[in-house]
């Protein structure tokens, strides 16, 4: 793990040298570490993409690129950046020779965090004797995924890979954030400790730009940080079934508290809005870079927006660095990009006068994406008619609409509409408008079905969800001005985060966990790596666990829950597979036709596939048995 807080750590500096050719203005010096993290890890990202794109992925290329984003360091060199990085250095100093209440607070609010997050995301991935397994429900299908996704960097044959789980087909899903950690195990971590600082770093970013982003809007860094608890504890009410369930239970609190047995964030029916934490900076990896990347973009568009003036030659710098981050998400976080376009389209009509800004920033934006998404969208096997269709109220199923919201998110939309009154009484018309986006993202989202599975639209709801935030936390700091009020804000403010905590708590606590991989999966895993090609295509069953996952080579097909969110038309593909299982002729034309190298037969092609006809297969040399795993090679008899 060691090694990999080094090379991130490296990665942030260079992207820190970045910020203070950019960011003039004075900050505090840990706003600016969290948004070198950030550039430098999505800068390393892209260009470790396109030097292992022409010469392969390996050390060499990734100590190369490495080196160049370290070498954005010696920016330092210049003198006013120089005396910049010093005066907020002796200032850091200053304030902990003098012990300052303001840092002792904080320091104490962020080590608080970083212990919780450590708890959290340790449980993310856990690799023991009997196995791998994830402390987190929703990351079931997730972590095979993206473990799918850095083990065909590392192991595969070819850069970029095939699509892992569909073979022949291009990998057109963000991986970004998955190739960092491919470098990462490439260099010598393992996959678990790869993954788990890689999120810390990144989980601590965003809770730092989080603070940032309504810091900038409302100048308060004490809202800044409940606006990240609240982020970070969402919830709704499904807390009032926390205190039916101990009521019906009879053990004490303590005792309660550490044997939940249930989620009270998200559920089948009536609560689908989760907890942030639960099921998207844990779950969607792509995500957990793409946001932090979003506030330091939306940030920098409310400082150009609200500003009284502005100096187009001074800032142009600004505004080309910035289109330029913006034009990696296609390859960082696709949903993330769209948001971005409706709140710059929506602000470039409010500020037709800066038009040159604007330009500038859609110039730098359209240079880098435009090739990405011609990339991306050239050989995919994804439908993009599947992705936008009118589908009314987001995930609600057959529940009243405004019922289904307040279920979900409690007092926060109440609560905002008393911010956004506010905001009106108060005339503050820029904090406004710069919401306007915001909301008409929350229209999109329950109006329009934005990928194949209409839950997939959090993905564009966090973002009004987050720009939400300001407002509600102007309201609770309003209320505790009032010393008559303040009980109220407090019961408001739990209310907020209590559902959310619960989850968050079962998780970091260490109350839940799923095997993904038993120990003859992970043993016949380095057999097949030790005795099969690197660009050998297998035949498994459609499940997102096979121990193919883990060994960087192809499959035909994996998991259809993928597939189909992914507007992938798999179908044939799966009845072949099946009819391969069954053995006979149409198996040996089948074989053929897609070019398989090896079959795996294991517990999960027994239990997810009608017919397994092990007899027709034992025709074929047996390379590699672990238990009940067995890979056959069946390109030769």
């Amino acid at each position: 793990m060691w090694l990999a807080m080094v090379a991130l750590f490296l990665i942030t500096l260079g992207g820190l040298a970045l910020t203070y050719t950019y960011e003039r203005t004075k900050i505090p010096f840990i706003f600016r570490i969290a948004m070198g993290h950030v550039i430098g890890e999505v800068l390393f990202s892209v260009l470790l993409f396109m030097v292992a794109s022409i010469f392969g992925f390996s050390k060499t290329t990734i100590l190369f690129s490495l080196s160049i984003i370290v070498l954005l360091s010696l920016l330092f060199f210049r003198d006013d950046l120089r005396y910049s990085l010093k005066s907020d250095l002796s200032g850091v100093h200053k304030s902990f020779k003098d012990l300052e209440p303001g840092l002792i607070c904080n320091a104490a609010f962020y080590s608080l965090l970083l212990i919780a997050m450590y708890f959290f995301f340790r449980r993310a991935m856990i690799e023991g004797s009997d196995g791998i397994f994830t402390g987190v429900g929703h990351n079931v299908g997730d972590l095979p995924l993206h473990l799918g996704i850095i083990f065909a960097f590392t192991d595969g044959g070819e850069f970029p890979p095939s699509n892992p789980s569909f073979t022949y087909t291009k990998l057109t899903y963000p991986f970004m954030s998955d190739l960092v950690a491919a470098s990462m195990i490439k260099l010598g971590a393992s996959a678990s400790d790869a993954l788990l600082a890689q999120n810390l770093y990144l989980i601590f970013s965003v809770i730092l730009l989080v603070e940032y982003f309504t810091f900038s809007q409302l100048k308060s860094r004490a809202m800044g940080k409940v606006s990240v608890l609240i982020l970070l504890f969402c919830g709704g009410l499904g807390f009032f079934e926390f205190f039916r369930d101990y009521w019906n239970d009879g053990r004490s609190i303590p005792e309660f508290l550490w044997h939940l047995e249930k989620d009270y964030t998200i559920r089948a029916e009536g609560l689908r809005w989760g907890n942030s934490l639960t099921t998207l900076f844990i779950t969607q990896r792509s995500f957990l870079l793409g946001f932090p990347l979003a506030l330091i973009l939306l940030s920098h568009v409310w400082k150009f927006y609200s500003a009284e003036r502005t100096n187009f030659r001074e800032n142009a710098w600004k505004h080309v660095l910035m289109g330029i981050l913006a034009g990696c998400l296609p390859l960082v976080h696709v949903h993330t990009l769209l948001v971005l376009f409706v709140v710059c389209a929506v602000l470039f009509i409010f500020s037709l006068e800066r038009y040159k800004e604007w330009f500038l920033f859609g110039i730098a934006v359209t240079v880098i994406a435009l090739p990405e998404l011609i990339w991306s969208m050239t050989g995919s096997a994804t439908s993009m008619r599947r992705f936008i269709e009118p589908f009314f109220g987001w995930d609600k199923g057959n529940s009243n609409f405004f019922i289904f919201w307040l279920k979900n998110l409690g007092l926060f939309i109440p609560l905002l509409f008393v911010g956004i009154f506010l905001a009106f009484k108060k005339e503050n018309q820029k904090l406004l408008r710069f919401y306007a986006p915001f909301f008409i993202c929350f229209l999109i989202g329950n109006t329009l079905k934005l990928a194949p599975w209409q839950w997939d639209n959090i993905k564009v709801l966090i973002y009004w969800f987050t720009g939400s935030i300001p407002f509600v936390v102007m309201v609770l700091f309003e209320m505790w001005k009032n010393w008559k009020m303040r009980a109220l804000a407090a019961l408001c403010f739990v209310t907020l985060i209590f559902s959310g905590a619960l989850d968050v708590w079962r998780i970091m606590s260490g109350q839940t966990s799923y095997q993904l991989f038993g120990a003859d999966a992970v043993k016949v895993a380095k057999m097949i790596k030790a005795q099969t090609p690197p660009k050998a295509v297998f035949l498994n069953a459609p499940t997102y666990n096979s121990a193919v996952v883990l060994t960087g080579r192809q499959s035909l097909m994996r998991y259809t829950g993928h597939l189909e969110s992914y507007g992938i038309d798999f179908s044939q593909r799966e009845r072949d597979i099946r009819e391969i299982y069954k053995g006979g002729r149409s198996a040996d034309v089948l074989l053929a036709k897609y070019g398989i190298n090896y079959v795996i037969i294991s517990p999960e092609e027994w239990g997810n596939l009608d017919i397994v006809n092990e007899g027709y297969f034992s025709k074929f040399p047996l390379i590699a048995r672990s238990g009940a795993y067995k890979v056959y090679e069946v390109s030769r008899p």
